[in-house]
């Protein structure tokens, strides 16, 4: 679970979802070689965090953003190319949803609030999600948490959208069966809800087959 200078809030909360799904888990710290890290790891989760600047997406910032630090975007940004083009297991919370979107060529909405007409609040409390039909998580209507103000505007390549809240926001998106790609809005591991499981389980699990 790639990580700033220091551990993401309620590191805890990450830690003790992949153990409850099986896995071992281990904070990377940013001094580490990105190719000495596929050597290392069966699969890659990306953690919740701050803002991605809108250069990245090609746009100029037309509101209120709190941005990442630099060099953890450019330590994620070059741990995603290698994990892309070796085709591991990768898993995007809430910030690492984005960087994944970004990083295939998406864009982001700046500010939910501003940009979507009738948008639900999605900076605190929760709402419902709807589940449609990918490889992952069974389909259906949710209660989930929310905790954010950017979200998925345009997929990037590959990406698939498969659940979205009643404002027709982008809640989680796939990138097919070749190998677990998968990013959500929410955060999980705040869990210990039904779909929150579903979501680490399926991680873990595409991490285990590396193996076999």
């Amino acid at each position: 679970m790639p990580c700033g200078r220091q551990l993401p809030h309620r590191a805890e909360l990450y830690h003790d979802a992949v153990v409850r799904a099986g896995g071992d888990p281990e904070f990377i710290r940013l001094d580490k070689r990105p190719e000495e890290l596929l050597e290392h790891f069966d699969g890659f989760l990306f953690p919740g965090g701050k803002d991605l600047p809108p250069q990245l997406y090609h746009e100029a910032g037309s509101f209120s953003v709190d941005l990442e630090e630099e060099d953890r975007i450019a330590f994620d940004f070059a741990l995603l190319e290698l994990i892309v083009r070796y085709n591991r297991p990768v898993f995007g919370i809430c910030y690492g949803m984005q960087l994944i979107n970004v990083f295939m060529g998406g864009t982001l909405y700046q500010d939910i609030a501003s940009e979507v007409p009738g948008a639900l609040d999605h900076t605190k409390n929760g709402h419902p999600i709807v589940v449609r039909s990918n490889p992952w998580i069974s389909e259906g209507t949710y209660e989930i948490n929310s905790s954010h103000h950017q979200s998925v505007r345009r997929p990037g390549k590959r990406l698939t959208p498969f659940a979205f809240s009643p404002d027709g926001i982008i809640e989680a998106f796939h990138a097919g069966h070749e190998s677990f790609m998968a990013g959500c809005q929410w955060h999980p591991e705040r869990g210990p809800g039904a779909l929150d499981m579903q979501m680490f389980a399926q991680f873990i699990s595409a991490c285990r087959m590396r193996r076999v």
